[in-house]
């Protein structure tokens, strides 16, 4: 067992979260995927549309993008943390 005292006059405690999703830009059609790796939307690819709106900084700014795991180039997809349904609909 353990137990942990503070005293004084100038002690002062303080927490605060933030938590949920924000949308990044218009909603789109799921056009092409396979379990958790999105490849096209609105048949473009998935990683061409998330570059235009993350810009050149797309590497700085992955906060944005809460779920992404993995970019693959060569493949232009996106490789997210749960599946992604072809012909379902997300905001990007």
């Amino acid at each position: 067992m353990s137990a942990v005292g503070f005293y004084g006059d100038n002690i002062h405690f303080q927490a605060a979260s933030k938590g949920g999703w924000d949308s990044l830009g218009l909603q789109r059609v799921v056009t092409k995927s396979q379990d958790n790796v999105l490849y096209e939307l609105d048949d473009k690819t998935a990683l061409e549309i998330y570059k235009c709106y993350l810009g050149k900084k797309e590497d700085k700014q992955e906060a944005q993008v809460r779920t992404v795991l993995a970019i693959d180039e060569v493949s232009n997809s996106i490789t997210f943390a749960g599946d992604i349904p072809q012909d379902s609909q997300l905001f990007v």
